[in-house]
C-alpha cells in the first residue's frame, strides 16, 4: 500500500497495521519467538499476585496464551530459544531450565549464581547478570567469558555470525565472537532493545524508532518511526512484535483491497 494513504505504521516505508495480540498485561519484556513453533515467550509482571515475574508463552497460531507454572519454576525472569534445536530455556532466581511446550514441563539444567538479566542462545546458552558479568554454559556449570569482561557493560544480542552487541555508559557497540576489539554504533541510549530476525539480521527499537543495524557501515538506519518501550521480537514470518506496559502488538504488512 502506498506510504501516502497509510493509517498504520510505517516500515521500509511499506504501510502496516497493528495487530493486538494481548492487552491487560504487566509490562511484558523479553520477548523470544520460536521460529519452529511460532511460539513467542516472555516475562510478565505482577504485583497482585505472589510472583511477581513469571514466564509466559502466546501461540501465535492459535493465541492461546498461558503463565509457565510449574512446582520447580517459581519464577520466570527471561528466555532464550535455540532455533536449531528448538529448545527453550527460562531462568527463575537461581536456576537456568529447558522447557518443552508439548506437555509443558521443565527440566533444571543449571544453577547458577546472581539473578539472570538476559539469555541468549547461539551455538550455546550465553547470559548475563545483573552484576553484568557474562556466562556460558559447559556441561552445565557457568563459566564466564574472557572476552566480554568489560566493565558497565549490558549485553543486547547476538547475531547469526556469533556477533555480540553491547552498550555501556559511552554507547553502542559490537564485537565479533572472541575479538578484544569493538566496533562503535551510536551514542548511549537507556532504552536500546534489539532483536534479530529469522534471517539472523539485527534490528534495534529506542525511543526514537526502530533501525536495521548495519554492520558492515557500523551504522544504524532507520526504518519506521514505531516507538515501543518494553521489548522486541521478530516472529516466525518476520513480522515485528512489540511490547509496552500493558500489550503485545503485532506489525503486519497491508494490503491493497
Amino acid at each position: 500500500m502506498p506510504n501516502s494513504n497509510c493509517n498504520g505504521v510505517l516500515v521500509n516505508r511499506m504501510c502496516h497495521e497493528i495487530e493486538v495480540l494481548a492487552e491487560n498485561m504487566g509490562s511484558p519484556e523479553h520477548l523470544i519467538v520460536d521460529f519452529h513453533t511460532n511460539v513467542l515467550y516472555f516475562s510478565n509482571f505482577s504485583i497482585v499476585e505472589d510472583i511477581l515475574n513469571y514466564s509466559c508463552y502466546l501461540d501465535l497460531n492459535t493465541m492461546e496464551l498461558a503463565k509457565i507454572t510449574q512446582p520447580a519454576l517459581s519464577h520466570g525472569y527471561t528466555q532464550a530459544v535455540d532455533q536449531d534445536e528448538h529448545e527453550v530455556y527460562i531462568s527463575d532466581i537461581d536456576n537456568i531450565y529447558k522447557f518443552f511446550y508439548n506437555n509443558k514441563t521443565v527440566e533444571r539444567v543449571a544453577t547458577v549464581s546472581g539473578i539472570i538479566d538476559l539469555m541468549f542462545y547461539k551455538d550455546a546458552l550465553y547470559y548475563s547478570t545483573y552484576s553484568q558479568n557474562f556466562y556460558t554454559l559447559i556441561n552445565g556449570e557457568s563459566v564466564e567469558v574472557e572476552f566480554m569482561k568489560i566493565n558497565n557493560t549490558k549485553i543486547l544480542a547476538i547475531d547469526k555470525d556469533g556477533y555480540v552487541f553491547i552498550r555501556n555508559d559511552n554507547g553502542l557497540y559490537g564485537k565479533p565472537k572472541g575479538s578484544k576489539y569493538a566496533d562503535r554504533y551510536k551514542e548511549s541510549s537507556s532504552q536500546d532493545f534489539m532483536a534479530i530476525d529469522v534471517n539472523g539480521l539485527p534490528y534495534l527499537s529506542n525511543a526514537t524508532g526502530v533501525y536495521f543495524v548495519n554492520k558492515g557501515e557500523k551504522t544504524l538506519e532507520k526504518i519506521s518511526d514505531f516507538i515501543s518501550f518494553n521489548g522486541f521480537a521478530f516472529d516466525k514470518d518476520n513480522n515485528m512484535i512489540f511490547s509496552d506496559s500493558e500489550r503485545i502488538i503485532r506489525l503486519k504488512l497491508k494490503t491493497e483491497v
